[in-house]
Formats: structure tokens, sequence, C-alpha cells
């Protein structure tokens, strides 16, 4: 009789251990996942600053994006067009890397709102549409299909 309570006993705390460590994972992943989010947004914020101070230490950048922000494409110079084209490159390379993380739900839903309005302001500017537009046609798949979707809704707005 004494076999069985130990026996018994021994299994309750075998069992016990094993959910206390199933326990011990979940919240070991969930702390990862809080520490890559973490890093996530503290890059991203990293390449914002980048681009910030791009724009601020090339005086052609600098030149163009004044321009462009008044919305004064046709004068642009050969050299800031070239400048401000490789900016909306990098952005849109950016914008493949965030449309990314939020489909494997790394961003949280506001976040990512946020960033699909301010391109779809981005992409009311003809110069700017134009510039994807030629990015999209030689970049194929995810972020090209959802530069698409949002040229459709700017379209269908009155």
């Amino acid at each position: 009789m004494q076999k069985v309570d130990v026996r018994t006993t021994v299994e309750i705390v075998g069992i016990l251990s094993i959910v206390a460590s199933l326990i011990f994972v979940g919240i070991q992943l969930k702390q990862d996942q809080l520490i890559a989010l973490g890093n996530q947004y503290q890059t991203r914020a990293e390449i914002s600053l980048d681009n910030y101070r791009a724009t601020l230490e090339s005086d052609v950048l600098l030149s163009a994006t004044a321009k462009m922000n008044i919305g004064d494409s046709e004068s642009l110079t050969s050299e800031e067009r070239v400048a401000y084209n490789t900016r909306l490159t990098m952005d849109f390379i950016t914008l493949d890397n965030n449309l990314h993380q939020y489909n494997l739900g790394l961003s949280d839903e506001t976040y990512w709102e946020s960033a699909r309005e301010r391109i779809k302001n981005r992409l009311r500017d003809d110069y700017t549409l134009a510039h994807y537009r030629r990015l999209v046609g030689n970049s194929p798949g995810p972020v090209s299909q959802f530069i698409l979707q949002l040229v459709e809704e700017i379209e269908a707005e009155p």
C-alpha cells in the first residue's frame, strides 16, 4: 500500500514538474517576443533617424526634399532627382520590410495603419506615384500588390 502512495506521489511530482517546465517555456517565449518587438521598434527608429540625418547632411537631398514638400518636382535638377529617387527606393525597401513584419504578426495594427496612411498620402504625389510604379514593375511580390491596392484606393476617392 505504501509503494502505491510513493509511486503516485512520484508521478504527481513528475507531472507537476512537466507542467511547471511548460509554463516556464511559455513565459520565456513571451519575453523573447517582447524583446524582439522592442528591437524591431528600435531598428525602425534608427532607420528613421538615419533617413533624417542623411537628408540634413546632403545639400542635394535637402534641396530635393524641400522642393518636393512644396510640390515642386518640376524644378528638381538631375542630381536632385537621383538623390530623391534613391530616397524613394530606400523607402520602398523599408515598406517591403515593414509589410513582411506585419504579415508575420511582428507589428501591431496601430503602427501598421499609421504606416499605411503615410504611404497612401505619399502616393497622392504624382512624382512619387510614378517612381513607385516603376519600382512595382521591377519588383513583383507582396509589397507591389500592396502599393497597387493603395493606388486603387486613391483613384477610387472622390
